[in-house]
């Protein structure tokens, strides 16, 4: 699979197939392309050094996926509850007819890696076999990260949902098949739930995770991760982790969380408590000395539902590239004065399930509004994966994430000073 235009050339996919583990491989995919509430403010990042020196310091991600083709939603088993608010619903749509919803689903996806490569940030593809209905969501069995000391560690997650071990086993194979020298890899004793629910901010160097009280293996709606896992991640990565209960209907910290990368962040007070959304505030913003009315993104609960806040980051400041971007028409906000624009992009899915259903009006505000933060957006539909509580962010990996101590807002001159 290869696609090129312009001046940029994508690679073939790779896939990597576990067979080994008995799960049967998927098919190989075509690509498909096709041809004012907010508080937050713009404002100028200040120029340390070069522009190029400037940009160079935002870590580029390299994203894993799993192939969509076992992709279904299941029903829970006797005894159990529907894993998030979104699933009953999903699955009543997926059954209705269920060869458009894999129809959809797989162009949903081929769009999400058409993307990713054309901004070169694309990594592997993992079969995950039948075994893994929702191992799509392949940001929720592992965490890996280079510690600054060099190291390369890979955190296990541990599922409340048994039902998802096989998920485990598939990105373990993937990355004992690869293991280089000094690659640790460790298994989480407590609840934990990789990426999906401990968002990465290097921006600032934490992590951000959510946490349920006694997470119940009966009822996953209710948050997956314990603050036992979160004190293991931060001893196995050196990484300060800022941890929050999981409230309502956003039971991981990708779904009420979106830092973007130049220190403004979407936040769902919906997803965490009052006390919990101060705190954060605190954490984020004021320990940085950043105003919260120019850096804090208030997402309202109906965009929240929408998983606005599953988004990802990539730096887009490479002129050639840039054009290479927009000629593909990917772009779909960009800020409305062109010297705005800070070099980077923002991937945001689309609650829509084809190209041709209007978005609704609430959702194409907000996204002129993160592009008048300064950042080019990219959007795509993903509604059959938010019918199952995920989107872009949960779909992917970062298996290139870097630990930046301090952030490197503080080496970009954005912040002036970082916690203690």
């Amino acid at each position: 699979m290869s696609s090129s235009s312009g001046n940029l050339e994508i690679a073939p996919t790779k896939i990597h197939d576990v067979a080994a583990l008995g799960f049967a491989p998927g098919a190989n995919f075509q690509l498909r392309p096709e041809p004012r509430v907010y508080t937050a403010q713009y404002s100028a990042p200040p120029q340390v050094g070069s522009y190029a020196a400037q940009m160079s310091l935002i870590p580029v991600p390299h994203l894993m996926m799993s192939d969509p083709a076992h992709y279904e939603i299941k029903p829970p088993a006797p005894g159990k509850k529907w894993e998030n608010k979104f699933a009953e619903p999903g699955y009543k749509k997926q059954q209705a007819d269920r060869a458009k919803f894999r129809a959809v689903t797989q162009w949903e996806w081929d769009r999400l890696r058409y993307i990713t490569e054309a901004l070169r940030i694309a990594g592997p593809v993992l079969h995950t076999g039948r075994a893994c209905n929702n191992g799509l969501f392949a940001a929720d069995a592992s965490f890996t990260l280079r510690k600054k000391t060099g190291e390369l560690v890979t955190v296990f997650s541990k599922y409340t949902n048994v039902e998802r071990r096989h998920e485990i086993d598939v990105h373990e194979a993937f990355f004992r098949a690869q293991k280089k020298r000094g690659h640790v890899m460790i298994h989480s004793p407590h609840p934990l739930e990789g990426t999906g629910d401990n968002r990465h901010d290097p921006s600032r160097g934490i992590i951000l995770s959510a946490y349920a009280e006694n997470p119940d293996p009966n009822d996953p709606s209710a948050g997956r991760s314990s603050l036992e896992g979160h004190r293991f991640l931060e001893q196995a990565t050196g990484v300060p982790v800022f941890s929050y209960k999981a409230e309502g209907e956003l039971y991981h910290s990708d779904t009420s969380t979106g830092p973007l990368a130049l220190g403004h962040v979407l936040a769902a007070p919906k997803g965490m408590t009052p006390e919990d959304f101060e705190r954060f505030q605190v954490r984020l913003f004021d320990d940085y000395g950043l105003s919260r009315r120019q850096y804090l993104v208030a997402v309202p609960d109906n965009l929240a539902d929408w998983l606005v806040c599953n988004t990802i980051n990539a730096p887009l400041w490479e002129p050639a590239r840039l054009r290479d971007v927009k000629e593909r028409g990917l772009i779909t906000a960009f800020p409305s004065s062109r010297e705005n624009y800070n070099g980077t992009a923002v991937l945001m899915p689309e609650p829509r399930e084809t190209p041709d259903q209007p978005l609704p009006k609430e959702y194409v505000e907000f996204r002129a509004h993160i592009a008048d933060l300064g950042y080019a957006v990219l959007s795509s539909p993903m509604m059959n994966t938010i019918d199952y509580g995920g989107a872009y962010h949960c779909s992917v990996n970062n298996i290139a994430e870097v630990d930046v101590p301090g952030g490197y807002l503080r080496k970009m001159g954005i912040v002036q000073r970082v916690p203690k």
